[in-house]
C-alpha cells in the first residue's frame, strides 16, 4: 500500500474484529497499523493486501495534516507502530531514534534536503527503503550536534 492516507480501506466483516482489537492508534495512523495488523496477522508472507487506483487531488486548504509537526507525529507514531508489529533490526532501530528525535523544524530542513535515493524513487518501489542511513537523514536535517552525540553515545547512529 503506497499510500495509507488516501485509500479506501474494505475488510470482510469477520476480519474486522480481531485486527481492530488492541489497535494502539486512535490518530491519523490508525489506518497504517490496521493495514500492518492485518498483514501480520494473515501469517502469509504474501501480501495479504490489495490495491486499486483512486483520483486524489493535493490540496493545501482541505488537508486536515497542518503544518510539519503534524507529520512529524505522525512519523513518531509509525516508528511506535514498528516497534509494536515488526522484528527489530539495526537499520530500522536507527530509523525509528532519528523519527523519534525529530523535530518541526528539522522536518522542514529534511524536506527541503532529501536523499537523492528517496527523492529519485517512485512510490512503489519503496520496498526496501534501507538505501539511506539514519546519519545521512541526520546530517539533512543538519540536527544540533547534541542530538548527534546523544545519538553515537549509546550506539544508535554510526
Amino acid at each position: 500500500v503506497v499510500d495509507t492516507q488516501t485509500a479506501f480501506k474494505a475488510f470482510k466483516a469477520e476480519a474486522v474484529t480481531e485486527i481492530t482489537k488492541g489497535l494502539m492508534e486512535r490518530t491519523m495512523s490508525f489506518d497504517l497499523e490496521l493495514l500492518l495488523k492485518a498483514q501480520v496477522q494473515s501469517g502469509s508472507k504474501e501480501p495479504a493486501l490489495g490495491q486499486a487506483g483512486i483520483c486524489w487531488k493535493d490540496s493545501e486548504a482541505e488537508s486536515t495534516s497542518g503544518d510539519a509537526s503534524g507529520y512529524v507525529v505522525l512519523l513518531q507514531q509509525m516508528a511506535a507502530i514498528y516497534r509494536h508489529y515488526l522484528p527489530k533490526d539495526d537499520w530500522r532501530e536507527s530509523v525509528a531514534a532519528f523519527v523519534d528525535n525529530l523535530t518541526g523544524e528539522a522536518f522542514d530542513r529534511l524536506l527541503l534536503n532529501t536523499p537523492a535515493p528517496i527523492e529519485t524513487r517512485d512510490a512503489a518501489q519503496y520496498k526496501s527503503p534501507d538505501q539511506v542511513s539514519a546519519a545521512e537523514l541526520v546530517a539533512c536535517c543538519e540536527l544540533l550536534p547534541e542530538f548527534l552525540n546523544s545519538r553515537v553515545a549509546v550506539g544508535v547512529i554510526e
